[in-house]
């Protein structure tokens, strides 16, 4: 992803935001889900419910009521067409929009519903897509549910969010009748085809609409979804990682001007953020809030009444704008909201901490109806007289702002507690409001989570401040359509000086072998071996953990390592290869150049010296010679990798005169194994005899010492 400097004006902004969240708590969000799966469980963590078995049998039945047993005149939303397909209805406005559609199956995937997930693609793929893959943006709730006033243009959120459900889904479930990976980079496709402005005025930002082109000129920010552009760059790699790594730079960008400095607040639309090439040296419109509509600009867009009346307010689709920020914040940026560097990652995280403490603390102190706040203004916080109410998808949406809040338990407490006691809505505002409820309790509960295709789901360094190793946290998973076993992992890194590494377990509990081997070169992988079976989709239950230093203890640089995740980045396990037993590449990767070791190789390092420097020590496995070499008179490490089975033998060959051997230890496959502790050395003097010592490093006679297979 390449991006520019920022302007004066903007690093200037960064580090005011950086001094406003300077103070960073571990709680709710410490570290972004992307490195560690983690979800914060905000009903727990704020002691509003007691068990996780609340939390979860609360968020099932505000499902089942939406989707599927609820009451359909006053409840659900969700109809069902034959056997095998269903619709979501916004019951106000009496069609079926994609909107609905999406947030229909995203909420679905993440329940697990599947069946349910599978009707409305059906519904959706069948009556709502174009020819180009976009999706109609209303059509009509009775049959044959063509499109209404001959309008088939696209609602890009839409797009955004069937794309990401379907991504989910083809990581979570296997189906012989639907290809779900393919249908959503189709979905992608179109978006970064026809649904984002490339231009000069606004490259790399969503479009509100697919109108005609005349209309294109302005943006929605509830659409900016950075956090699924950053897993569509990671995911969608075909020639789309650029482009999806500068839609998520430009969006967070976007977030922060669009935000009133005081209130926090943003607007329904506006127009283009320029983007960072060139960025503005100043924002513009009122309140110092960049691109902000006008009733007229509108207009002349295409936005007709009542929706041009709301163009500049902070109204229904602007709610959606904190949770957006959150979600990020949670599932990436929150790995870096403690620094105070004025570019990158780091900086998205104090803005999002920054813009939802701003926001959610003005909101606290309204009272501007029944001692309560509305859910309408102008940005500057005038309450909208059409708005006079507190609307369940503002409340639903401003709990889930708080995954972003920082040292401000007191502030965000109230804003969950509300969600938690917020009846599910019916009747006649059920579908915006029932449907970000739902949606709200999936991430409030730790329940909306990045469901991802790479064989671990997530890694991380547990030591990523240490200079002295790399502590790995590895969870296997089997992205492939088939069951697996005896799968071998390999993390790949690189060694400065001639220095060797070596790895040691912390917690393998899926691990059956854990070795150090040496590829060529500075070029060395830890192996991991497992012998579990796993079925599609399926994950070890418990992460394996390794830690990786060198064998003096001395800095270990892994900013090289091809495995090793970047701070301040995202990462995905896909820099892990899973390879099965004949070898072949299933999941993950390679560094470029470097050939994934053969099944079955590992490494044995003998560290030893001679007295002489005319000392030659060869090493057998199995009774195969494999390696031979001349000492020097210090100890050095003495390295090969072998495929044999069988026990190893350290063999000293040509003793005369004051030749003598030194074996301080044999490392075999990552395991070192002391010299004096085994009990077969044959070259060792003793008790006036050629093997007659026991229990000691010193060969003086030509012998061997014996260790035990590598396993």
């Amino acid at each position: 992803m390449k991006t520019t400097g920022l302007t004066l004006r903007q690093a200037g902004a960064a580090l005011a935001l950086c001094a406003v969240a300077a103070a960073v708590s571990a709680a709710p969000v410490s570290d972004s889900a992307w490195r560690t799966g983690n979800y914060p469980n905000l009903f727990r963590y704020h002691n509003i419910a007691t068990t996780d078995k609340a939390v979860t049998d609360k968020v099932t039945a505000h499902y089942n009521q939406l989707f599927l047993t609820g009451n359909e005149s006053t409840q659900r939303l969700m109809r069902n067409v034959g056997s095998n397909q269903a619709y979501i209805e916004d019951i106000n406005s009496g069609d079926i929009r994609s909107e609905g559609m999406s947030y229909g199956m995203m909420i679905a995937v993440q329940m697990n519903d599947q069946t349910t997930f599978d009707k409305l693609w059906r519904f959706a793929k069948q009556y709502m897509r174009n020819s180009d893959n976009s999706f109609i943006w209303h059509v009509s709730k009775t049959s044959p549910y063509g499109k209404i006033n001959n309008d088939a243009n696209a609602a890009p959120d839409a797009e955004e969010y069937i794309a990401m459900a379907l991504f989910f889904a083809g990581n979570r479930w296997t189906s012989s009748e639907i290809n779900y990976l393919n249908e959503a980079k189709a979905t992608t496709a179109v978006l970064k085809s026809k649904l984002f402005n490339t231009g000069g005025d606004g490259g790399f930002q969503v479009y509100f609409s697919a109108a005609p082109a005349a209309r294109w000129r302005f943006t929605d920010p509830s659409y900016h979804l950075p956090a699924f552009y950053e897993l569509w760059r990671q995911w969608d790699v075909s020639g789309n990682a650029d482009f999806w790594g500068n839609a998520a730079y430009q969006s967070r960008y976007y977030q922060f001007y669009g935000a009133h400095p005081v209130t926090g607040l943003y607007s329904e639309y506006t127009t283009y953020y320029p983007g960072i090439t060139p960025g503005p040296t100043l924002p513009d419109g009122p309140n110092n809030v960049y691109g902000v509509m006008t009733v007229a600009l509108a207009q002349k867009a295409g936005v007709s009444a009542p929706q041009d009346a709301h163009a500049p307010m902070f109204f229904s689709d602007a709610y959606r704008v904190i949770n957006n920020m959150a979600m990020d914040f949670t599932w990436f940026t929150a790995c870096c909201a403690d620094e105070s560097t004025e570019t990158g990652i780091s900086f998205f995280g104090n803005m999002e901490v920054t813009n939802s403490t701003r926001q959610l603390d003005w909101i606290s102190k309204r009272t501007d109806l029944n001692g309560s706040y509305v859910s309408g203004y102008t940005l500057d916080g005038t309450p909208l007289s059409d708005a006079n109410y507190k609307s369940g998808a503002h409340v639903a949406m401003n709990a889930v702002g708080t995954m972003s809040l920082q040292n401000n338990d007191t502030l965000a407490k109230p804003f969950v507690q509300a969600l938690w006691d917020q009846a599910v809505p019916e009747g006649q505002y059920r579908y915006y409001d029932g449907l970000l409820h739902m949606l709200a309790m999936l991430h409030a509960s730790g329940q909306f989570k990045i469901w991802g295709p790479t064989s671990a789901g997530m890694f991380f360094d547990q030591s990523a401040s240490s200079t002295s190793e790399a502590k790995i946290s590895y969870k296997l998973r089997n992205s492939t359509p088939q069951a697996q076993s005896n799968l071998k992992a390999y993390y790949f890194i690189t060694t400065e000086n001639g220095k060797t590494p070596v790895v040691e377990a912390v917690s393998t509990p899926n691990v059956t072998s854990l070795a150090m081997q040496q590829i060529s070169g500075n070029q060395w992988a830890v192996g991991l071996q497992y012998s579990n079976t796993l079925q599609p989709k399926q994950a070890v239950s418990q992460p394996d953990v390794f830690r990786v230093r060198y064998s003096d203890s001395s800095t270990f640089d892994k900013s090289n390592d091809f495995s090793q995740p970047k701070a301040g980045t995202v990462e995905s396990a896909n820099q892990l290869a899973v390879v099965n037993t004949s070898g072949k590449l299933l999941m993950g990767d390679a560094p470029d150049g470097v050939a994934i070791p053969a099944p079955g190789r590992y490494t044995i390092r003998i560290r030893a010296r001679g007295t002489t420097g005319q000392e030659i020590i060869s090493v057998t496995v199995g009774g195969t010679q494999v390696a031979s070499w001349t000492l020097t008179t210090s100890l050095a490490d003495y390295v090969v990798s072998t495929t044999l089975a069988g026990g190893i033998n350290v063999v000293y060959g040509n003793d005369g005169g004051t030749r003598d051997v030194v074996v301080d230890y044999a490392d075999i496959g990552g395991v070192i194994r002391q010299a004096e502790a085994q009990t077969n050395n044959t070259g060792a003097w003793g008790n006036g005899r050629c093997g007659g010592g026991q229990f000691t490093e010193w060969m003086q006679c030509n012998g061997y010492i014996g260790f035990t297979a590598y396993k």
